[in-house]
């Protein structure tokens, strides 16, 4: 195992740093040997959501943002859902890409990043 992989994912026994034997996170890519088929039926389902959430959000930041009427306290906090949402979203080609070549190729700090956004705006407390 290559001492250089980092993830958020940790296991077997610990070394000299405390942390074990360490490996990029798989749930991005652990189902590599499913139908091919069924892969790109994936790619395309997150390829919909991602462009109907990015459309949907953007409208709903424009709508309170521009018309003075919208800026109610209850719209404000329909805005911050509406950020977080993106925030979401914009993860969403990166788990695409590497369901479909079973292999991360977005780096350490992506791999650090992209499973902290999702947790955290999973969870939309205002």
């Amino acid at each position: 195992m290559d001492p250089d992989w980092n993830t958020s994912y940790v296991f077997g026994i610990d070394n000299e740093t405390g942390w074990g034997g360490r490996y990029f996170f798989t749930y991005y890519s652990e189902l590599g040997d499913k139908p091919y088929a069924q892969t790109i039926l994936e790619v395309a389902m997150f390829s919909i959501i991602f462009f109907v959430s990015l459309v949907a959000n953007l409208s709903i930041i424009v709508c309170v943002s521009r018309y003075p009427d919208m800026r109610t306290v209850t719209n404000c906090f329909v805005l911050n859902l509406a950020v977080a949402d993106i925030l979401f979203t914009l993860t969403i080609p990166v788990v695409a890409y590497t369901r479909l070549a079973v292999t991360w190729d977005f780096g350490d700090a992506a791999c650090r990043i992209v499973p902290y956004v999702q947790v955290n705006n999973q969870y939309h407390l205002t």
